[in-house]
């Protein structure tokens, strides 16, 4: 499993808040969190649907480019 303090990468994308109009870079945030929260938590499985969780609390409705979880 990757460790992420080996990855500049995402040290670099969670050092500053979710840009929340682009796709790219949102869902490298949400990849990045997913993969912070499992190597500090040890968690088996990828937490992506929180990661994304995460996100929508940070992101206002209006600057959403995706649709909410249904």
């Amino acid at each position: 499993m990757p460790d992420i303090k080996s990855s500049p990468h995402c040290e670099l994308v969670l050092s500053k808040p979710p840009e929340c109009t682009d796709f790219r870079a949102t869902r490298s945030y949400a990849m990045c969190l997913a993969w912070k929260t499992m190597d500090e938590e040890k968690l088996p499985r990828l937490p992506l649907k929180r990661a994304w969780s995460e996100i929508r609390k940070t992101c206002p409705p209006k600057r959403r480019y995706y649709q909410e979880e249904r």
